[in-house]
């Protein structure tokens, strides 16, 4: 396959980066780097081949070793390997370049879509800044939302907790506090609860809040009835929304019933 890739026509070529994109394993990513720039099938096996690898080190070596050399645009293309593969050589890489005018949009979405837990402070640095434009402050906090609530990226339920609540503090915006009001939520833990108690008493965030809230509590459930219902008791006299109030009201009462 690959000397058909090397030599052979293009209808050849392409067929056979279409083999290499379900066939080549790791050990083949620093020969199809080889290719890089001749042909857009070989990233689009390149990228392939990195979602399967589990030599993610090695593979993110292969990737940052031909960049240098490429242009513009095929760097750019090469950047969601790099966020597929994660690691901190990658990560330092694709952070360096949110300074480059003409890389700094695939940049910040490689960052956005990266799939290790080692770009989360990055990700809340680079959201708190003002020269970051909305559009990009919200991509990034999506990106940060994601990153916290996936099973895969390494990152302990502590450290979960601790950067969302860092991600709070950096987003400026509604769109964006919700962002990390929802991750809250969704991580379900009683230390998130006890922290999404006293943004209740915000009125600009009382709704995210008390909707955060609400998950926790059904996270909870019966594993913590003493937190899952201090939760419900906030939530339903808080200045939340009748329809959340409502909610909490008939969760406790559900609960009432099943302890009689």
């Amino acid at each position: 396959l690959f000397n058909y890739v090397e030599n052979g026509p293009k209808h050849l070529r392409r067929a056979s980066l279409g083999a290499l994109a379900n066939l080549a394993g790791p050990q083949d990513i620093a020969r199809l780097t080889e290719f890089v720039g001749t042909d857009d099938h070989v990233i689009k096996a390149l990228v392939a081949v990195c979602r399967r690898t589990d030599q993610k080190s090695q593979a993110a070596k292969a990737i940052l070793a031909v960049m240098p050399s490429q242009s513009v645009e095929t760097k750019a293309e090469l950047l969601p390997c790099l966020s597929i593969l994660g690691g901190m050589d990658g990560l330092k890489a694709v952070r360096d370049l949110i300074g480059n005018k003409d890389l700094q949009e695939p940049a910040m979405k490689a960052l956005a879509s990266w799939s290790g837990g080692e770009a989360a402070p990055v990700l809340i640095d680079l959201a708190g800044k003002k020269a970051v434009g909305d559009t990009e402050k919200t991509l990034l906090f999506r990106g940060l939302g994601r990153l916290l609530e996936s099973r895969t990226s390494g990152l302990e339920p502590a450290q979960q907790l601790s950067l969302a609540l860092a991600g709070m503090n950096a987003a400026k915006g509604a769109q964006d506090k919700n962002v990390m009001l929802g991750v809250l939520g969704n991580l379900g833990t009683k230390e998130a609860g006890e922290r999404l108690l006293g943004m209740l008493e915000d009125d600009a965030l009382v709704e995210g809040a008390a909707q955060a809230a609400l998950n926790v509590a059904r996270s909870l459930g019966r594993r913590d009835r003493e937190t899952a219902g201090k939760i419900l008791n906030a939530v339903a006299n808080s200045k939340a929304p009748t329809d959340i109030i409502d909610s909490a009201k008939d969760m406790l009462e559900r609960g009432s019933r099943r302890r009689r």
